[in-house]
């Protein structure tokens, strides 16, 4: 993924020029969930400028692409994508969420416990 592709799963906080650290991950880590579980991303725009405001103001689109997708798959997804990176969970918190704990996400995501696992080192 080159530099062009990541501004599609960029943190809030990044936008903002704020400090970040491992929560911006955990923020890219629920832009590439949401798209594996839907094929879909979150917040996608040919324009930078309203993709970037988009990221920034609007809430996380649960449409359509949704209603087949396990609950506790969105509950983790969602709290992924928390606006304010110190609500989201980081990922000792998200590796024991009941998705990822009870075995949904082996069915669905084949190895994204292990991905989620590169981002606690």
């Amino acid at each position: 993924m080159n530099k062009t592709n990541l501004i599609f799963i960029i943190a809030p906080e990044v936008i903002d020029k704020q400090i970040h650290g491992k929560p911006a991950d955990m923020w890219a880590i629920g832009c590439i969930g949401y798209f594996l579980l839907c094929g879909k991303l979150p917040y996608h725009d040919n324009n930078k400028a309203k993709l970037l405001n988009s990221i920034l103001k609007d809430a996380v689109p649960f449409t359509s692409h949704w209603e087949k997708i396990d609950s506790k798959a969105q509950s983790l997804v969602t709290s992924l994508l928390q606006k304010d990176p110190s609500t989201r969970p980081d990922a000792d918190t998200a590796l024991s969420h009941p998705w990822i704990r009870d075995g949904g996400v082996n069915e669905a995501i084949p190895n994204f416990q292990e991905t989620l696992n590169l981002f606690d080192q």
